[in-house]
């Protein structure tokens, strides 16, 4: 497989936007993806997954509301035509475990999960050497309940903490888990939150030792159709878990989780500032948006993956294009974009473009307001002008050096010259044979 497009997907991974939470629950449970897509028209309005069912479960929401009340609209879709590499980067860029795959009209086709991309990727391309404990985190804490707890509060627990299982535990021995997939079902049978989930949980546990190689898990994981993994030392205590999120940090090995880190703190930190940042990247003669800061989805919440040119009009598009090509940044260049004012700047490294954009809106206002003001007083003094222009009598006026300011034809026509040889020379330099000094006498009389 090379595409995105070589995956199956179903139409069940996807409903319509009038469905409820109950009939999106439904959809959930009965797909392979652990999601549905709420579609209007055949685009995508909002997305609900397990996750987010946990969450609403544990906060008693009405599973007859109207799921689009609640579905997540910041939904990151990605063209069918797109390799597995540049997908797999999108998942890890953004943090998520899935996104939507879309044609070239931006109709929904279906979900395309991590899980989906680690079933039929080529073992070669894992490092099959890598064991087990080189994957976990350090210090990982496991979150885990006892066997008296309930279903609430297993589910707020798992909403909490925001992870897909909960072991559940006798004196500190594992006896059953809780997966996210469980409570969607429980929820779907009406099962009271009170009940007790050593009742409920599912009491066929599979854990692997730490030394165990990240291959093995895999196919592990594939011959038992789970999407977590329970992982004990030599003492068989519970030192940690991993889901398909943690193997496929390891396609591109450690350093690529390091790197992912690096880049979450980036992205943590670009998050914070007033400025659209937009991270793109050249490839088949595009320049796709793979991630943006907060600031930047404001002007398009579904710029993720799209081509810059669908984001940015098609001057400034061009802009980009050049300094891109020309490896030449762009620096607070002055734009018009969704009838405000930006200053636009570039960072260019090998196939990624950085797109800053710095709304200056409201300091182009104040320009403008100074220069409307300049451009009245302007129209007022040639008004002026063309009022003692059209006076027979010969007006003129000077500063107290005697310099000429300015004068109407009639003075200039008393002397026989042009208006331009007066203005900005004394009358000694227009007029050397006069009496000066009587004349610049009476002037400073007057």
């Amino acid at each position: 497989m090379k595409n995105v497009s070589d995956f199956e997907y179903s139409l069940n991974e996807q409903i319509s936007y009038n469905a409820t939470l109950k009939e999106c629950v439904q959809a959930i449970y009965n797909n392979k993806k652990h999601s549905v897509v709420l579609v209007k028209d055949g685009k995508t309005v909002g997305i609900l997954s397990e996750r987010d069912i946990v969450e609403l479960y544990s906060k008693n929401i009405d599973f007859d509301k109207k799921a689009i009340e609640v579905a997540s609209s910041n939904v990151i879709s990605i063209l069918s035509t797109r390799d597995i590499e540049y997908a797999i980067n999108l998942m890890i860029d953004n943090g998520i475990r899935r996104v939507v795959v879309v044609d070239n009209n931006r109709d929904v086709i279906g979900i395309l999960t991590q899980e989906d991309i680690i079933n039929h990727i080529e073992k070669d391309i894992f490092q099959t050497k890598l064991k087990i404990s080189n994957i976990l985190k350090n210090n990982q804490e496991v979150y885990s309940c006892d066997k008296n707890a309930t279903i609430d509060d297993v589910s707020n627990l798992m909403s909490l903490k925001k992870v897909s299982m909960i072991p559940i535990l006798e004196e500190n021995r594992a006896i059953g888990i809780v997966t996210e997939i469980d409570l969607v079902k429980f929820s779907i049978q009406n099962i009271s939150k009170n009940e007790k989930i050593s009742n409920l949980m599912t009491t066929s546990i599979k854990s692997v030792h730490e030394d165990e190689f990240v291959e093995d898990a895999i196919g592990f994981m594939k011959s038992y159709n789970i999407r977590h993994l329970i992982i004990e030392n030599s003492d068989k205590k519970i030192i940690g878990v991993i889901t398909y999120s943690d193997i496929v940090r390891t396609l591109q090995g450690n350093y690529k989780h390091y790197l992912e880190q690096k880049l979450k703190q980036h992205q943590k930190t670009l998050n914070t500032i007033p400025q659209y940042v937009i991270n793109a990247v050249y490839t088949n003669n595009e320049i796709l948006v793979q991630w943006a800061n907060k600031k930047a989805l404001e002007l398009d919440a579904q710029m993720i993956d799209k081509n810059i040119c669908e984001v940015l009009n098609d001057n400034i598009c061009k802009e980009v294009f050049d300094s891109y090509f020309l490896n030449k940044p762009l620096e607070n260049m002055k734009i018009n974009l969704f009838d405000s004012y930006f200053e636009l700047s570039t960072n260019i490294n090998g196939n990624n473009v950085q797109i800053i954009l710095n709304n200056v809106t409201k300091y182009e206002l104040i320009a403008k307001k100074y220069s409307s003001v300049a451009q009245k007083e302007q129209s007022i003094k040639n008004l002026l002008k063309t009022i003692i222009n059209s006076l027979p009598t010969p007006i003129f006026y000077k500063d107290r050096n005697g310099i000429f300011l300015e004068c109407n034809n009639a003075f200039a026509d008393l002397f026989s010259t042009s208006r331009e040889k007066i203005v900005g020379n004394t009358l000694e330099k227009i007029f050397p044979a006069l009496d000066i000094d009587k004349i610049e006498d009476h002037d400073r009389y007057v």
